[in-house]
This record gives C-alpha cells, structure tokens and sequence, in this order.
C-alpha cells in the first residue's frame, strides 16, 4: 500500500510500490520464456503418448525434442508431474516438468534448465494460480515467475497451460544458487507442516516431510533445530530476534496472509515448502502450489483472518507486534493494492487477450468456453468479497489502511519528504521560519519514531521493510500525513 501525490511520477512508481524485497534478485534469466505479455508456443516431438498417460511412469523422463517459440532443443526430458492434477487429468492433458539439461550437460534455454506446465485442473478461468504467484512476488515472498503457453504434442494441440518457473530456478535467481535444502510436507494427516517440535531424530517426523533438495542429513539437522527452537526459545523478550536466527519471518507470515486472503482450497497445512539458504543460514517460506488459490468451490466470506490451522509458528501471531505487523500489512497491500477492482480488471483483461482464443479451441480442458467466462467473473466477485472481509478484520484490529489520507497535503505546506519508497534515510525539507516535529507509525497505529524536523533526514534503516505513516506537526497540531514505504 502506497499514497503517491506526485502525479508525474505516480505510474512509475505504482510498478515498483510492493517490491518491498529483503531479497536480491536477478531480473535478465527467463525473460523470455516468462514473457507474460504474449502467449508462448512450446511443441514437443518424439513424445511416447502412452507414457503420458501411465501413472507407473510419472515422473520418470523420457528424450523428445522441443521448439519453443520457434527455437529448437534437442534431446531434453519430459516428464508427467504432479498428484490429483495428474490423476484427475481430463483427456490426458497432465501437467508436465521439463529438464533441458536431462541429456545434454548445461543445456539451457534463456539461462534456465528447469521449467513446469501446469494443467490448471482446478482453475477453469486459467489465472489464479499466475495472480497469486505474482501478487507472492511483489510482497517480497519468493515466488515462481508464470506465463501462458499453448501446447502441443507430436503436432497435436495438447491445449492451454501454465508455464511456471521450476523450484531450483527460483532459488538461483532469489538466493544466488541452489546450494541450500528444501524441505516439503507431503501427503493429508492433519499434523503436517504444523512446525511443531517432537524431537530430535528425523524418524520423529516420518509422514510429515520430505528433503526434496539438497544434502538430506544436514536439511534434517537444521530443520530440527529450527522446530525446537520455534517452541523452546524463552518467550517474550528476545524470541522474535532470536528466532529471526534461524527463519525469516517476514515471508513466513506474509504468505500465510496470502494463503488466508486467498483462501487457497489446498489445506495450509499441507505442500509447505522451506528453503535453507546457506549463506544467510536461515529458512524462507516460498510461494509454491497455487492452482486452488480463489477456488470456485470456496465461499470467500469468510472473515478468518489468521486461519491458525495446526501451525505452531502462526500461533504466536498475537503474542508478538513483529509477526502481526508483517501479517496484516500483507493483507492490507494485498486489499487497497495488488487486488483493487481496477488492477484485476486490467490483469484479468490483458490475460484474456493472450489467451482467449487457444483456451475456446483447447477440447482437452474437460469444459465448456462458457465456463471459462463464468470462472473470471467468479473471481471478480471472489477477490470483490475477500477484499471487504479482510478491511473489516483491519478496521476491528484498529489498522491504517486506506487509499488516501485526509489531512493536508504535503505539497501545501512547503513540506517536501523524499524518497519514497526509501531505504536508510528519508530526507525532510521544511520552512526554516517554523518548527515542526514529526512520528512515524506503523500499520496498528504504534509510534516507532518520532522527533524534531530540521532540513535534514530522518534515519529509518531500524524499520522493518512495509507500509508505514509519517506524521508531521506544528505548534502542536497534526498540519501533514504522508505514507511510507520502508523497503
């Protein structure tokens, strides 16, 4: 959430509002294949169809040669994926996972080896899943790119698909390699990915994890240490700095606000997945498994703001204002931001032009052009509905989350703050003949700073990353508000 007064500025800025990104990415990799402003063409040849359609061999590859765009590879691996999206696969449009590199050491295409097609089973309007990953993205939640392709198999049209960015390129592009381990939950007993401890040997959590990347022992033995110390640190005092040691928070509690506000149908218990990234010796919840997020078969009026649902860490949402403040601010970017009636109408519109045409003439979609129309306005009438629900659960918890702000303006007072988003330092310019004085709130109306305005900056690198209120005044009274993003 962001107020920007200065019109000339105002469309650049808008792009840039939710980078609030604690981590450095690289933007040159998959440019082109993840291009969501056209709809890709990816043919493959030499494809065994009975393979496809035999569960004995999901997941095992097979050599075929693909064109993608109108550019050639050969002798890369194809291979089924997935689990109720690929048993319940109409007309065997299963989704698919592709390794450039499965035959050929270092091939790549636009600098990556990885890349997934997602079936879009559970999503007849072919856009949630790419919504939520990029809405992941902009909260600064590490998040697989999306685009759209139209498919085809052995000069057959296979159908429209989600082109999704694999989980090893998500972490060479975010965290600079993928040297760490990932961790995933798997399968449906209600304790999994409830992040609580139960001791110290991985036998203790048979049937709740899986090491899906990297070394096994030394996943295992940090995931451990992690889970004892979510529930064994000394609470109160410290526990958020200390347990900081060992998880970024911040995009743990951000995208359970995502999974609540978009009331994904896969229970939040379940397909969670952790990063350890080595480096920075600490874990980060990514943005993975979409394709239920604004579920057709789901009521959105649901004011369940957190779902708690089994999960140890999200239970300490009320004790302490840090993991509160990340939760809520999530929720409100995501409400008066990213999913505004006029942003999703512009998104839901430049999707429908890439691929209205390829979805009517996909017959493998298992339903009808008409339900795909019904589907979109489902979710304009869906995201309508969440965002109401989760401003009342703001304005009960007395958050500032508005659009605008009713108090003069900065331009009007000879108050000039810039930059905005800023980082270290947010410089203030005012009236020598005056004094003013100024505080800085966050979103559940604290005080975290205050002072004496002089022409000079207010240093700001001890705020978290998010939306905050600055708040100037003169012989006493409130003459200016302006809001911040800390980036």
């Amino acid at each position: 959430m962001i107020i920007i007064k200065t019109s000339g500025v105002r469309k650049v800025l808008l792009l840039f509002l939710i980078g609030v990104l604690g981590l450095q990415v690289s933007a040159q990799i998959g440019e082109k294949i993840f291009d969501d402003t056209v709809l890709h063409k990816i043919e493959f040849f030499n494809v065994d169809i009975s393979a496809i359609k035999d569960p004995a061999l999901k997941s095992v590859y097979q050599q075929v040669d693909i064109k993608i765009d109108g550019n050639i590879l050969k002798m890369i691996g194809l291979a089924t994926k997935g689990e109720k999206s690929y048993l319940a696969a109409p007309n065997d449009k299963k989704p698919f996972k592709i390794k450039t590199d499965k035959f050929i050491e270092g091939q790549k295409y636009d600098g990556i080896k990885r890349f997934n097609l997602h079936n879009n089973l559970y999503d007849k309007g072919f856009m949630r899943e790419k919504l939520t990953c990029d809405a992941s993205a902009r909260m600064g939640i590490p998040a697989p790119k999306c685009a759209f392709a139209e498919v085809y198999i052995n000069g057959e049209y296979w159908g429209v698909y989600t082109l999704v960015e694999a989980q090893d390129e998500i972490y060479k592009r975010t965290f600079g390699d993928n040297n760490g381990f990932t961790i995933e939950s798997f399968g449906s007993p209600a304790n999994l990915n409830n992040l609580a401890y139960y001791g110290k040997n991985p036998e203790d959590y048979s049937g709740q994890y899986i090491v899906d990347h990297g070394d096994e022992n030394l996943a295992w033995q940090q995931w451990i240490t992690l889970l004892d110390k979510i529930q064994n640190l000394p609470p109160r005092y410290g526990y958020v700095d200390s347990i900081s040691k060992y998880i970024d928070y911040q995009t743990y509690f951000k995208f359970n606000a995502v999974l609540d506000y978009n009331l994904n149908a896969e229970p939040k218990n379940r397909n969670g997945i952790y990063y350890y990234d080595i480096d920075k010796k600490k874990w980060f919840t990514i943005c993975w498994d979409q394709n239920v997020a604004f579920a057709d078969f789901i009521q959105p009026d649901q004011n369940n703001f957190p779902n708690m649902q089994m999960t140890a860490f999200l239970d300490k949402y009320a004790t302490y204002s840090q993991f509160s403040e990340a939760y809520d601010q999530t929720l409100c970017q995501l409400s008066n931001s990213i999913f505004t009636e006029n942003e999703v109408d512009s998104k839901i519109e430049a999707y429908r032009k890439i691929i209205d045409d390829a979805v009517e003439k996909d017959i493998r979609k298992g339903f009808t052009f008409k339900e795909y129309e019904l589907s979109i306005v489902a979710l304009r009438e869906f995201i309508a509905i969440r965002n109401n629900e989760t401003s009342e659960f703001l304005k009960k918890k007395g958050c500032i989350c508005t659009t605008t702000v009713k108090q003069p303006e900065l331009e009007n007072t000879g108050i000039r703050v810039f930059p905005n988003p800023a980082k270290d330092f947010l410089y203030v310019r005012v009236p020598e003949t005056a004094v003013y004085r100024y505080s800085i709130s966050n979103m559940q109306g604290n005080m975290l700073q205050k002072g004496l305005l002089t022409n000079t900056n207010i240093p700001i690198s001890s705020l978290p990353a998010g939306v905050f209120l600055l708040e100037i005044y003169h012989a006493g009274q409130r003459v200016a508000a302006e809001k911040l993003i800390k980036i």
